[in-house]
């Protein structure tokens, strides 16, 4: 992922947002969580209307570094009828994040956040292996 120029639109023209996972920029995230009040900061690897990828850091005082992959699903869109097709789709995405030790939580709305601990050396390739995922199912949702 890293260099990649933002995109505007996926293969089934959803509107995404992705940016590089570039490390060069995990310093100046690092300060910024440091000084920040809650010890956190956080950085949109990629984004659509139906999910978001991003990088966690946690610099809490006395503890060492934290970095965590965040994943923000929708369940279900906003104003459409549940459909058998998108509910496996999403189930396929949530199991496999499963097996890459991802943590599961809800939210309002129909939204799921997942989240796993990654070492700075994984970044790119986690990222990548999530948003590979991702759009491997999410091709087509039907809007009803």
């Amino acid at each position: 992922m890293a260099n990649k120029a933002p995109t505007d639109e996926a293969e089934d023209g959803t509107k995404v947002r992705e940016e590089s996972c570039d490390l060069a920029d995990l310093g100046s995230l690092i300060s910024l969580a440091c000084s920040s009040e809650d010890h956190e900061a956080y950085r949109v690897v990629a984004a659509s209307d139906h999910f978001r990828v991003g990088l966690v850091v946690i610099a809490a005082p006395d503890a060492p570094i934290s970095l965590r992959i965040e994943v923000l699903l929708q369940i279900l869109a906003k104003d459409t009828r549940p459909s058998i097709a998108d509910l496996e789709r999403m189930n396929n995405i949530l199991e496999n994040l499963t097996k890459r030790g991802y943590s599961m939580d809800h939210h309002d709305g129909c939204w799921v956040t997942c989240e796993r601990a990654v070492v700075v050396d994984d970044i790119d390739n986690e990222c990548l292996a999530v948003i590979t995922t991702i759009r491997s199912e999410e091709g087509v949702r039907h809007e009803h």
